[in-house]
């Protein structure tokens, strides 16, 4: 299955669904790993930031972070 291919006719899954006890998930692309690494680079970055994701032939390969500092107010 290629990445954007979501066919229903292909019934298996790449990877398992994540469970989180509020409903049950089903991902295509992500693993539950590739998940948390996300999460983890998201509370990392905090209120002023970007996480950038890197596809290569249809499975995740980078995370980049870019974290942001707010100088108005400092003093030279």
């Amino acid at each position: 299955m290629r990445m954007g291919d979501f066919s229903t006719k292909n019934t298996q899954l790449l990877n398992p669904p994540i469970y989180d006890q509020r409903e049950m998930v089903t991902l295509w692309i992500l693993n539950s790993q590739q998940v948390q690494a996300i999460d983890r680079a998201l509370k990392e970055v905090g209120e002023c930031g970007e996480v950038r994701l890197t596809v290569q032939r249809g499975h995740l390969r980078f995370l980049v972070k870019f974290k942001t500092e707010d100088l108005r107010g400092q003093e030279p």
